[in-house]
């Protein structure tokens, strides 16, 4: 896993203030209201004297399908502003996957605003040789930590107590629900966009493994003899419950929160992690609050990729307006930030957002640490089910030759550690086995189990003639990690 230590510069705040800046470059897909590019398009500008002007260069610009509102909101100041007089001053904004737009699918595009400058690492041969000229950014968006609200009252985040602290315990099983008198909740859960889908996971995943690691963000992960780091990370990995392909299905991947009316349901809560200019515009954020993460400094940065060289001059009158005074506005209006302008305090506070969380000047992390976080997680977050069959005959009370300890306890160790790094979703079980069934044909272990929390381990006690003795020592210090008895019953 390659997650390199570019992360901790950029997440202590030691960046100066990123100025945005544009210079002019030389599937399918949705929108409001057409799909594709048109033909014939009766889109029109303004010319110097107030008459329209045919927008038969319009250019037509591929978003992220969290971003189509934001975009589309950009796009319509643009062209109200006219800021060319005699030419063509609107942009057609469609919805399409950044990973679909990477992977080739650029036939009737023009140009492409990913969530991330990360994507240009990603590029198949195909999109590689669309690409015109240079990718400037654009707009920057910081990432939020979006909590469903009794979660966050109980936190303390609405009374400011709640801080990087807390989350690290949280991610890291120091701290559960329990610890804030809600043991109905479990253990953590997060919901992220898929890192191999969205730019944006892979910058939040990345964030916050410089949190947990205490900035000792591991380039390799040792499961069989974990470093307290590597364990750190290896939790975060764990807590990741959902993740979804787009920006704003992060808010319900998880349940939790009504959107309408904000009710709050017990069964399945967990925190999303996503961008402020998503939860602008997200009508899932109803019924919870936002904390920026490192302040504001963790943040996605929105390239403009020209990929055609037939509307050159479309492309690049929209990029000179969005480097424009003017443009800044329109972007902070749509919920992004610049180096100049940003959304105003009462939309992010309507959105949720505490604004006071935040503070300081996002910066953009290296594409090469965004793309190789993406790889690290999804090696990561592989689930693989597995069961430990322990040996649990009277010969495994010798000691191990040259030591102390006995085979049976060296073996439950050895299962406990296994179990501490294994995958939390899949089955996982135990079970002591002598070779053959109970006398009375049964299983040694409970047909049914209550259900429990994914990170909850209860003893494997057997039953029936399987008893621990003298002669067969006892398995029950080993922990199971399942959901259902049955997962560890015999066949």
């Amino acid at each position: 896993m390659l997650v390199v230590a570019a992360i901790i510069g950029i997440l202590a705040g030691v960046g100066a203030t990123v100025a945005v800046a544009v210079r002019a470059t030389g599937g399918s897909a949705s929108q409001g209201t057409a799909a594709g590019k048109p033909s014939g398009s009766s889109a029109t500008g303004s010319s110097a004297t107030g008459a329209p002007v045919a927008c038969a260069d319009k250019a037509v610009i591929a978003v992220p399908e969290a971003y189509l509102s934001v975009w589309s909101q950009v796009a319509s100041a643009y062209a109200a502003a006219g800021p060319d007089p005699g030419a063509c001053a609107a942009v057609q904004i469609v919805a399409k996957a950044s990973k679909s737009v990477a992977d080739g699918e650029v036939t009737g595009l023009d140009a492409w605003i990913p969530e991330d400058t990360a994507w240009s690492a990603k590029l198949s041969a195909t999109t590689k040789a669309a690409v015109r000229g240079d990718s400037p950014t654009v707009a920057m968006s910081p990432i939020v930590l979006s909590i469903p609200t009794p979660m966050a009252v109980a936190a303390g985040v609405t009374t400011g107590t709640f801080g990087p602290q807390t989350l690290t315990e949280l991610i890291t099983l120091n701290k559960t629900w329990a610890d804030f008198q809600h043991p109905e909740w479990g253990a953590l859960r997060l919901a992220l966009p898929d890192p191999s889908a969205s730019a944006t996971g892979a910058v939040a995943f990345a964030a916050l493994a410089s949190l947990v690691t205490d900035g000792n963000v591991p380039t390799t992960v040792d499961y069989a003899n974990p470093t307290p780091e590597q364990l750190a990370l290896i939790r975060l990995e764990h807590r990741v419950a959902a993740t979804p392909p787009d920006d704003a299905a992060v808010l319900t991947a998880l349940g939790g929160v009504d959107a309408v009316v904000g009710t709050f349901d017990p069964q399945g809560p967990g925190m999303a992690l996503t961008t402020e200019a998503a939860l602008l515009h997200a009508p899932g954020a109803v019924g919870r609050v936002g904390v920026y993460l490192g302040q504001g400094v963790a943040s996605v940065a929105m390239p403009l990729i020209s990929l055609s060289a037939e509307n050159t001059g479309a492309v690049e009158r929209f990029a000179g307006y969005l480097a424009s005074p003017a443009g800044s506005q329109a972007l902070a209006a749509a919920g992004l930030r610049t180096g100049s302008a940003a959304p105003a305090v009462d939309a992010v506070s309507a959105a949720g957002i505490i604004a006071a969380s935040g503070g300081k000047a996002p910066v953009a992390m290296p594409a090469e640490v965004v793309s190789a976080t993406a790889t690290a997680f999804s090696f990561m977050h592989i689930r693989l089910s597995s069961l430990v069959l322990l040996d649990a005959s009277g010969s495994m009370n010798k000691l191990f030759p040259g030591s102390t300890v006995r085979r049976i306890d060296l073996v439950v160790a050895l299962a406990k550690q296994t179990l501490t790094v294994s995958s939390p979703r899949p089955a996982v079980g135990c079970s002591p086995s002598r070779g053959m069934r109970a006398a009375s044909g049964s299983s040694p272990w409970p047909p049914t189990c209550r259900p429990m929390d994914r990170t909850t381990r209860v003893p494997c006690t057997p039953r029936g003639s399987l008893k621990p003795s003298p002669r067969r020592p006892s398995t029950a210090a080993l922990p199971c990690m399942t959901r259902s008895c049955r997962d560890t019953a015999w066949p």
